[in-house]
């Protein structure tokens, strides 16, 4: 809290942190000393003091097209995007390069979020029409799941052990993962009229796409079976078989329902299953079998409130729940036992809040931050446990209440039409929004929190506004925060700390008080005084200027700005001059005072900026304000 001095009629008021945050949610004279009612492009650290913000450097030096980047993920150790209609990697953890996977070129459709989710060192992916695909690395870009093959041709060749009678014969697709797929429809019935070896042709190959890697074949003695397997082709290419297994010698029965996972527009793995809207129906939740992402059976789907006219927008997962968000209002499912879907429980969520989009949330710690809908209009951001909305640790902090601070910008300052297209991820415990400002027809701001303030001292963390970054995803990867750009130049970035300008683009970072009135009860506000002399605490970043501005009352200007040197300084034996230099080794941190000219008022705003410029910053501990009292103003 503030700390007031009275000395005489001379009043010496500080203000010791600034780590409240953005509030404008009440007037700039009512909100605490700490907060502020206007910054730009500033974090705050856990001492409280404020800072320009870490800058971007793009990662990939070469563009990879003249589009936007329409997703991104971390997938071992190889940065995934996808741009352009197809996914490209780069080479390595760091690699700066990007190439194409040439087998995905046109499988995506531009400028549309793909769903996308690492699993069992597999990646899959849809964009919620094309596909579903998996991908394990190099060109190995295939179904996500199994095609269910044609059936075979055949007739009986010669001696051989096969028994008289009619024999019916299918075939299944084995993928790279050795696991099996649905089987085919019969053949026609190949008669034997004394022991015989069947010779079967047109035996199906998968498509290029399919990613086959072997395929099994079967017998029955009826075409409804039941068939049983006789041979393995360890290839794609056989398409002759010649049977000469004696009857009763047959092996494994088949898989009857495999059934493949449809294109997803949101996906999310929990316990041991993948689960994922339809494109078929997305009032539907689909799920794969338990440790098998590869089919999904037709009896694997749950309704979702199914005729409201609203579509599944995005799943998530916690514990042992599953939450299943649509635009107003969301359900969970409570799966006990993965393994028995009848023992799940499905409910509403009492709280019956939706979500914005498909990407509106992210997972922290014990729980899920989403941006939240009612009555198909923003409700802020939402701190979800277990299956309705909870008070923070501390108990003072509903989550309704997260962000009331930023509330008046949720409801006015964001572009309605691309509300769908707002990102949120964690890194290093603080929250990043991307949405696109008001009037912008792409993500162009971002919205930082610092988590480590959530419920601290009763307070919702600490927000506060970005821009300068273009972002149409927030991913990321191996100990770095990756942008997207939501700009049509193919490139990706990420965020450098000690870089204070974004890939030489200046940052445009400032920070205003509250309107001080030199006391927070309002005893000493309703007096008029004299601002002579400010103290400012703060850090010597490089050879250059910040700037610290003064306005009075209410003024809307830029006021009157004092530069304040922020060169470090040094003066040794020998080279330092008596009287003018400061004695001593490099000083980083500082204090100073910057004598005033005399502002008449009750109250007074303090600002620090970097002066717009690239590769400027400026980083503020704590301030003193010097007043005299001058008359109570009736």
């Amino acid at each position: 809290m503030p700390k007031i001095q009275d000395v005489g009629n001379r009043i010496r008021f500080s203000v010791e942190r600034f780590d409240g945050g953005y509030n404008t949610k009440d007037s700039p004279s009512e909100i605490l000393p700490f907060d502020t009612p206007d910054c730009l492009n500033v974090q705050f650290d856990i001492r409280g003091s404020v800072q320009t913000r870490d800058g971007t450097d793009k990662w990939n030096t070469t563009s990879i097209g003249t589009s936007a980047i329409d997703w991104g993920i971390s997938y071992n150790n190889t940065m995934i995007v996808w741009s352009n209609g197809a996914m490209w990697k780069n080479s390595g953890p760091t690699g700066t390069a990007f190439t194409k996977v040439t087998t995905s070129s046109g499988k995506f459709a531009t400028g549309v979020a793909v769903g996308a989710i690492v699993y069992q060192n597999i990646l899959f992916c849809s964009d919620g029409t094309n596909g579903p695909w998996k991908y394990t690395g190099g060109e190995s870009f295939y179904n996500m799941g199994i095609d269910t093959p044609s059936a075979p041709t055949g007739a009986s060749n010669g001696a051989g052990s096969v028994s008289t009678g009619t024999y019916y014969y299918a075939v299944s697709f084995v993928n790279s993962q050795v696991v099996e797929g649905q089987i085919s429809s019969a053949s026609a019935g190949i008669a034997v009229t004394s022991s015989a070896t069947v010779r079967l042709t047109g035996i199906p190959t998968g498509s290029s796409l399919a990613g086959v890697n072997e395929r099994y074949l079967y017998r029955a003695d009826a075409a409804s079976g039941p068939f049983r397997r006789i041979a393995t082709l360890s290839d794609n290419t056989t398409t002759t078989y010649d049977d000469t297994i004696a009857n009763g010698s047959e092996g494994k029965s088949p898989i009857l329902d495999g059934t493949k996972p449809d294109a997803f527009k949101t996906i999310e793995q929990h316990q041991e299953r993948l689960f994922f809207d339809s494109s078929e129906d997305r009032t539907f939740i689909r799920y794969t079998e338990v440790q098998n992402p590869f089919i999904a059976p037709g009896i694997n789907e749950e309704p979702i409130s199914s005729g409201d006219g609203e579509d599944i927008q995005a799943i998530a997962s916690q514990d042992q729940v599953l939450i299943i968000f649509k635009k107003n209002k969301s359900y969970g499912i409570i799966t006990t036992d993965p393994a028995d879907d009848t023992t799940w429980q499905k409910l509403e969520l009492p709280a019956n809040y939706g979500i914005i989009g498909p990407k509106a949330f992210t997972k922290v710690q014990n729980g899920i931050m989403f941006v939240g809908q009612q009555n198909w209009r923003i409700t802020g951001l939402h701190f979800l446990s277990g299956i309705r909305l909870q008070e923070t640790s501390d108990g003072k902090l509903r989550s309704l209440n997260i962000s009331q601070r930023i509330e008046y910008d949720l409801l006015h300052y964001m572009n309605e039409s691309l509300w769908s297209s707002i990102v949120l991820n964690q890194f290093q415990n603080r929250l990043f929004m991307a949405y696109a400002y008001l009037g912008s027809p792409r993500n162009d701001r971002i919205f930082w929190l610092d988590l480590n303030r959530l419920g601290y001292e009763g307070e919702p963390g600490s927000w506060a506004p970005w821009s300068g970054i273009n972002a149409s995803v927030i991913f990321p990867h191996y100990g770095y925060l990756i942008f997207g750009d939501s700009t049509t130049t193919g490139f990706v970035r990420k965020l450098t700390p000690g870089v204070y300008n974004d890939s030489g683009s200046a940052i445009d970072s400032y920070f205003w008080t509250k309107q001080l009135a030199g006391d927070s009860e309002g005893q000493i506000g309703s007096y008029v005084k004299d601002l002579r002399e400010l103290f400012i605490w703060f850090q010597k970043l490089g050879s250059y200027h910040m700037n610290v501005r003064v306005r009075v009352d209410g003024d809307t200007s830029a006021g009157v700005a004092y530069p304040v040197s922020l060169a470090q300084t040094s003066a040794l034996w020998g080279s330092m001059v008596w009287g003018v230099d400061p004695w001593g080794g490099l000083q980083t941190d500082f204090d100073e005072r910057i004598p005033l000219p005399g502002y008449l008022g009750k109250k007074f705003q303090i600002r620090f900026d970097n002066q717009n410029t690239a590769g400027q910053a400026f980083r503020v501990h704590r301030i003193e304000l010097g007043m005299n009292m001058r008359r109570r103003r009736t």
